[in-house]
């Protein structure tokens, strides 16, 4: 059976997570780097053989980001899995469970000459697991994880989870995430509780016996797990193979596009920002409809080099430019925007984040137009409604976008959901041909036949079910 030499490398930060890690994976090959040990280990992944490299980063987020930076630099990884222990908020969580991070946030950063909420958004990282692929194989929370170079302490809890939406904490996980998002490699981070912290302190304070007690089970439920997650791994080139060449990653159409503009005030030449350009459907559109100079955002290369052909053949190389770079990581100084548009990409950081990130980027009075996934009827079937829970649990009723709205400080200017045809015509029906292509390419590769199966599963709940969701265009005014 022939060994894939998969580019996946496993952080393992803490000393005693490491020296557990071990004894469950007996007398490794021990390689040394700046940071600590590692060590190449061969796992079974259904039918096929994996070799992944587990790496000692150390612990602390000064050792977490340089040793983080190291992994990159040296191995040259697709994907990081960072996998060890937190400190649960009691109350909001148990031990033994297992915290997927959907978000890191670093909290113990002090700033006393400018926003200090600005410098805590800065080393927030959203995660991105739209390369994993469903059901995972064990339970896990999906949860933002604080990070400090701190133990937990039992005054900041309610805090903590009252700013952020936390419910556990580590020493090292927004600094991995942070840097692996700089670098654009893929990071999944699974932390699971050995111990609890409340109001009062840490039950594992006064004896780091509960800790170790709580980190071995742990750390064997997250070891156990990893063949597990390892064939939840969506192989990069499917992905491409999938959406490569379709004129839209998302439902939508030019005559929506129009319709929303129609919708916001006059505005003379203005700095637009497209977020989550993808090929650029729209962006080529709002070119048409505005004098103003567009910067197209997105993070695959390959939707931002068709889009650069598309601009130069268009006579557009003036007023459209594009960047590779993530939406929660713009470059961009406060108020240097007009107006930003993003249809069907702010779900990756939550419309509510979304906003509020976004909000500093637009000058007094700028305005953002979305599309945003909403309910359009109440009780959904509950098939449907599962269906969406799992896939995007934030996704709110018409009412519940508005609320949230408001409350990142804007006024609703208009709105208007997507036309069915946006979806089957503008999305769905290209998106199915492709399917059906690569059915036959790879109608003898059962795993990558799977990940069609689920792409089709997904059109098929909105053929059944699509009169009770879908997208929102929302036209809202900074205030």
């Amino acid at each position: 059976m022939a060994i894939h030499k998969d580019r996946i490398i496993v952080i393992v930060s803490a000393d005693t997570e490491w020296n557990i890690l071990r004894e469950l994976i007996p007398n490794p090959v021990i390689h040394q780097s700046p940071y600590g040990e590692w060590f190449e280990h061969i796992i079974k992944v259904g039918d096929s053989v994996r070799s992944v490299n587990f790496f000692q980063g150390g612990w602390g987020k000064i050792s977490a980001a340089a040793s983080a930076q190291h992994v990159i630099d040296y191995f040259k990884p697709e994907i990081v899995i960072n996998i060890g222990t937190c400190g649960g908020f009691e109350g909001r969580i148990e031990r033994g469970d297992i915290i997927l991070a959907e978000k890191t946030v670093v909290y113990d950063i002090e700033e006393k000459m400018g926003d200090h909420a600005e410098h805590i958004r800065h080393y927030t990282t959203v995660a991105d697991l739209s390369w994993l692929t469903r059901p995972y194989p064990i339970p896990v929370i999906p949860s933002v994880l604080v990070s400090a170079d701190r133990d937990l302490e039992g005054s900041q809890i309610e805090g903590l989870a009252a700013e952020y939406g936390a419910s556990a904490g580590d020493w090292e996980s927004g600094a991995i995430a942070w840097v692996m998002k700089k670098n654009r490699v893929k990071c999944l981070i699974l932390k699971g509780v050995s111990d609890l912290v409340n109001t009062g302190g840490g039950e594992a304070y006064q004896g780091i016996e509960i800790y170790v007690h709580g980190a071995r089970k742990v750390m064997k439920t997250l070891l156990e797990s990893l063949p597990g997650w390892l064939a939840c791994i969506t192989p990069s080139h499917i992905f491409f193979e999938i959406h490569s060449g379709l004129e839209r990653e998302a439902p939508g159409s030019n005559a929506e596009t129009r319709n929303a503009f129609k919708l916001l005030p006059p505005m003379t030449d203005p700095e637009v920002l497209d977020i989550g350009c993808g090929p650029g459907a729209q962006t080529l559109e709002l070119a048409c409809l505005t004098p103003g100079r567009i910067t197209a955002v997105d993070t695959h290369q390959p939707f931002l080099d068709r889009l650069e052909k598309d601009i130069l053949t268009k006579n557009l190389a003036g007023r459209v430019t594009t960047l590779n770079r993530s939406m929660d990581d713009l470059p961009f100084p406060p108020e240097s925007f007009d107006l930003i548009w993003s249809e069907g990409a702010i779900y990756n950081m939550g419309l509510e984040t979304g906003l509020t990130a976004w909000r500093r980027l637009l000058k007094p009075g700028g305005c953002i137009v979305l599309t945003e996934a909403a309910w359009l009827k109440d009780d959904p079937p509950s098939e449907i409604y599962e269906f969406w829970s799992e896939e995007y649990p934030e996704m709110g009723t018409r009412d519940q976008n508005r609320e949230r709205i408001v409350r990142s400080g804007f006024e609703i200017l208009g709105e208007f959901p997507l036309k069915s045809s946006s979806w089957q015509e503008g999305y769905y029906g290209p998106l199915s041909a492709r399917i059906e292509t690569l059915e036959q390419k790879y109608r003898n590769q059962p795993d990558l036949l799977k990940i069609l199966q689920e792409e089709r599963h997904e059109i098929r709940m909105y053929e059944q079910y699509g009169e009770y969701y879908g997208y929102v265009f929302y036209v809202i005014q900074k205030i």
